[in-house]
């Protein structure tokens, strides 16, 4: 891993804090990937509002179950919405407000709320 550890990675016009042990898979300006051997975030950033991406994704999935709730990481709200099919959770996206931007994190492997928690907090311009 050595060289490809990085310790902030720019998304849109903020830095992020990768985390301890996660190195960056691919970046552009408004995404990036960053992972390790058991977890991967893929991190988008919009000007949308939250309430019109929980409305969109709600239509797109109507005849499926969307479990919409809000979690609260350190001082940020995050939106979690959670599509479910035949009792099945198919995957998980999180959304969160900083610098007047919409955030959507979509984590795939094994969930590790240390780095889930340093992504959001570290958010800033």
């Amino acid at each position: 891993m050595g060289n490809n550890l990085q310790n902030t990675a720019s998304l849109g016009d903020a830095n992020i804090k990768v985390p301890e042990g996660f190195k960056i898979i691919n970046s552009t300006k408004n995404s990036l990937k960053i992972g390790n051997n058991n977890t991967n975030y893929s991190i988008t950033v919009s000007n949308e509002s939250i309430s019109s991406i929980t409305d969109k994704y709600n239509k797109k999935h109507e005849n499926d179950t969307v479990i919409d709730k809000d979690l609260k990481v350190g001082n940020i709200t995050v939106k979690n919405l959670t599509l479910e099919k035949d009792g099945e959770i198919i995957h998980s996206n999180y959304f969160y407000k900083a610098n007047n931007k919409t955030y959507h994190i979509f984590p795939k492997g094994k969930w590790d709320e240390k780095s889930f928690a340093t992504i959001i907090n570290s958010t800033s311009n």
